[in-house]
């Protein structure tokens, strides 16, 4: 076995069997770690963390967290600033148009090919595909495949494939505000129909599937 010291003065070490010692590298010229086959290879920036089978490969931002194959992976020339992926595939390709991004993506594939910036996504497949900033997606495919801002979807498949122009909404339940359009509304279900009766509609609040107030 062989002692590798990652802290510098800090002294800390870490015991690794010499057949992995391959597998770290230590880039201390830019206070970044990486650890595992092809973490962080062919990525820039300053104080990052790539842990996992080419977990932070060819990305771009400094203070990341990338924990997992393949998390925070492919950012390219999009910024990636302070971002946290943790999960297999968690932030993939993640895009923040504006730097920095901030983001937060938990769990598998979690934001995986999301486009935006301070959001968080938390579970399986949450904000997947997703385009939009400042929002907040917990749940298996919440947010999946939606567009918008300031929304927060809570529960399985909660904002799924909410349609463009639709901000500021609040959907939670299983499949709240599934396929809706629409900025201003709140949906609370406990088990949602597959298409949002709030499709079209704004500023409205839909308790059950039913709409209060409505007329």
């Amino acid at each position: 076995d062989s002692k590798i010291n990652l802290g510098g003065t800090a002294r800390i070490f870490l015991t690794y069997p010499s057949s992995f010692l391959n597998q770290l590298v230590l880039s201390s010229g830019d206070d970044s770690i990486t650890l595992g086959p092809n973490a962080g290879v062919d990525s820039s920036g300053t104080a990052s963390v790539s842990i996992g089978p080419s977990a932070g490969i060819d990305s771009t931002g400094h203070f990341r967290v990338s924990i997992g194959s393949l998390a925070g992976a492919n950012l390219g020339s999009s910024y990636g600033n302070n971002d946290v992926s943790i999960g297999h595939g968690a932030g993939f390709e993640a895009l923040g148009s504006v730097s920095p991004g901030s983001n937060v993506h938990i769990g598998y594939l979690a934001g995986y090919l999301s486009d935006g910036r301070n959001s968080v996504h938390i579970a399986e497949s949450a904000g997947q595909s997703q385009e939009g900033d400042w929002n907040v997606t917990v749940g298996y495919y919440a947010g999946y495949d939606s567009e918008g801002d300031k929304n927060i979807y809570i529960g399985q498949y909660a904002g799924y494939n909410v349609k463009e122009n639709s901000d500021s909404n609040i959907y939670i339940g299983r499949q709240a505000g599934s396929r809706a359009s629409g900025s201003n509304n709140i949906e609370l279900v406990t088990n949602g129909a597959g298409f949002s009766i709030l499709e079209g509609l704004s500023n409205r609040l839909s308790i059950e599937n039913t709409i209060v107030g409505d007329t």
